[in-house]
């Protein structure tokens, strides 16, 4: 027993791109690593900019939202309301949840392995939901359109869903991708997500007002519009970026040896 926690201390030793010894190895790797990760690993990068984004809408509306309903005639107060429908959307993130039981479910009878890959499903429908949800917002609020106020606010519970979805399919994808490496991974992208979720009310007021409801929320829709393309680039090339991934490469062969049994 000894002899073989021995090799596989050595193996691991051997393999990883990343090895530490003593405290300043310890602090190195607490502080470089995440640094390290989240500027040379194309998929931490990508999922830290996505999640970033979509997360920091919610920190967006806390400003925007009182521009936006004020138009109704709402005070800050009860334009404040409007919040919940965002919480409204973020309960539906239990219907994806059903597939990817079902798809890991036909895996494990097949004896097929399961990729982090899939377990992003979630996110294939979250992305045009932001979009759909961001421009119907977009169009749906004076002072270009006037509808009710309801129906803007069916676009922020599909925000609300891709919100909470988003953050929920890309940390599993960062930590089934990248799993001894996972808390570095992870680390990088709650720093870009607290920058992001930081600096948006700082310029969402001045943006709503300066560029106008609809216009402004047509600019984040777009940024929004781009992202329903990710999810088929990690459905399609997320392997082989993993493959190609010195840490990611890593957690594949230590899963492969250890994790399988």
């Amino acid at each position: 027993m000894q002899l073989e926690k021995k090799n596989i201390k050595d193996l691991e030793a051997a393999e990883s791109p990343d090895t530490m010894s003593g405290t300043r190895e310890l602090l190195r790797v607490i502080f470089w690593r995440p640094i390290r990760l989240g500027c040379t690993e194309p998929i931490i990068i990508l999922v830290s900019l996505i999640n970033a984004t979509a997360w920091g809408l919610i920190y967006l509306f806390t400003e925007s939202l009182i521009v936006v309903y004020g138009q109704y005639g709402w005070s800050s107060r009860t334009s404040s309301l409007s919040f919940i429908a965002i919480a409204i959307g973020v309960p539906f993130s239990i219907f994806p949840r059903f597939w990817d039981v079902h798809v890991m479910r036909n895996k494990r009878n097949e004896s097929r392995n399961v990729e982090p890959e899939d377990k992003i499903t979630g996110f294939a429908l979250a992305a045009p939901s932001l979009a759909i949800g961001l421009w119907l917002f977009s169009w749906t609020i004076p002072p270009y359109v006037h509808t009710h106020w309801i129906v803007s606010l069916l676009g922020l519970v599909l925000v609300g869903f891709a919100a909470n979805e988003f953050a929920y399919t890309l940390n599993g994808y960062l930590s089934d991708s990248y799993t001894v490496y996972a808390s570095s991974s992870l680390a990088a992208l709650a720093f870009l997500r607290g920058m992001v979720s930081g600096m948006m009310p700082l310029f969402a007021r001045q943006m709503f007002t300066g560029l106008g409801p609809n216009v402004a929320g047509s600019v984040i829709a777009g940024v929004a519009t781009l992202f329903c393309v990710m999810p088929f680039v990690f459905l399609k090339y997320g392997k082989t970026m993993r493959e190609r991934s010195q840490f990611a490469r890593q957690s594949i062969e230590m899963n492969k040896e250890y994790g399988d049994d």
